[in-house]
C-alpha cells in the first residue's frame, strides 16, 4: 500500500537512504530530504509539486517499509520513478504493487505521458519487474546504469490484458 508521506516517516527514510549512499537513486533528492524541505512538502504539498512521494508501507501493519516518486525534471508530459525498499522486504511483490500504484495514479492525476526509470545494470530484480510490468529498456545510460520508459498508452493497453 502506499500513503502520502507523514513527517513520522522523515526518520525512516533517513535510516532507508544511509543504506543507498552509494547509490545514485537520490541523487536529485538528497537535498529534499534534508528535515526543514521535508516537513515543508509534508504540510505543503500541491498538485503542482515539481516533486511527489509516497511511502510504501505493509498494509496490515502500517509500518514503513520504502518510499516511491515520481520526480519532473524533463518536460511537462515526463517524470521519473524512482524507489526504494528496505532489503528485509525486498522479493515480496511490494515493488510491484507500489509502482503499478504510482505509475496509475501518474498518468491519471499527473497527465504524464512518459515516465522514466533508471537502475543499476547490476540489479536484476528490479529488471525483472521492469519487464513483468512492461516498462521497457530504452538503452544504457553509462557503463554502469540501464535505462526504461513506459509511456500512456501501453500502460493502458497492457492493464487490459
Amino acid at each position: 500500500m502506499i500513503r502520502p508521506l507523514i513527517k513520522e516517516d522523515f526518520h525512516p527514510i533517513q535510516t532507508l537512504m544511509s543504506l543507498y549512499e552509494d547509490a545514485t537513486l537520490f541523487n536529485q533528492s538528497r537535498l529534499f530530504f534534508q528535515k526543514d524541505i521535508f516537513f515543508h512538502y509534508v504540510n505543503e504539498q500541491t498538485d503542482a509539486s515539481q516533486e511527489v512521494y509516497f511511502s510504501i508501507v505493509d498494509a496490515s501493519t502500517n509500518d514503513f517499509i520504502g518510499l516511491i516518486g515520481l520526480i519532473h525534471h524533463r518536460y511537462d508530459d515526463e517524470a521519473e520513478l524512482v524507489i526504494v525498499i528496505k532489503p528485509s522486504y525486498q522479493g515480496k511483490g511490494y515493488a510491484d504493487h507500489a509502482m503499478t500504484l504510482i505509475i496509475a495514479f501518474a498518468f491519471t492525476n499527473r497527465n504524464l505521458e512518459t515516465i522514466h526509470i533508471v537502475t543499476e545494470k547490476a540489479n536484476k530484480k528490479a529488471i525483472e519487474l521492469f519487464k513483468r510490468l512492461h516498462i521497457n529498456q530504452l538503452s544504457l545510460c553509462d557503463a554502469d546504469h540501464e535505462c526504461y520508459v513506459i509511456k500512456k498508452e501501453d500502460f493502458i493497453k497492457n492493464m487490459k490484458k
